[in-house]
């Protein structure tokens, strides 16, 4: 299973970096449900630039755990909703690994207090 999962299966690299917000950290970042991931880093030309995320750009400690601020918290990937058990994180990465070169990926972001759709096309292997 190792073998398959680390050598024979391409795994989607989405080009980011977050923080998943919940309890305490998600209401003091007023995210609008109980659970949403802070970008913390955004890759250049990953898929993550490409659908428009933006990272957070001032360094904080929040409880004890250092953060960068100031960036996207997504609340949806691909019509899956972020949630607080993680669980949404093997949906996400699934439907995401699925993904051909012209696909569009879509994430829900709260972004200045506003929630707003990204949409980005994957890239064709050509490039």
């Amino acid at each position: 299973m190792a073998r398959r999962l680390l050598l024979e299966r391409n795994s989607f690299w989405g080009g980011v970096e977050g923080f998943l917000l919940t309890g305490n950290l998600a209401r003091v970042f007023n995210v609008p449900q109980k659970a949403g991931l802070l970008i913390q880093r955004v890759g250049k030309r990953s898929p993550a630039a490409r659908v428009g995320l933006r990272p957070g750009t001032l360094p904080a400690v929040i409880d004890g755990q250092p953060l960068i601020v100031g960036g996207d918290i997504v609340l949806e990937v691909q019509g899956v909703p972020i949630i607080e058990e993680g669980a949404s994180y093997t949906v996400i990465r699934e439907r995401l690994n699925r993904l051909r070169p012209g696909s569009t990926i879509t994430v829900t972001v709260w972004r200045n207090g506003e929630e707003k759709r990204l949409r980005g096309t994957l890239p064709s292997l050509d490039r």
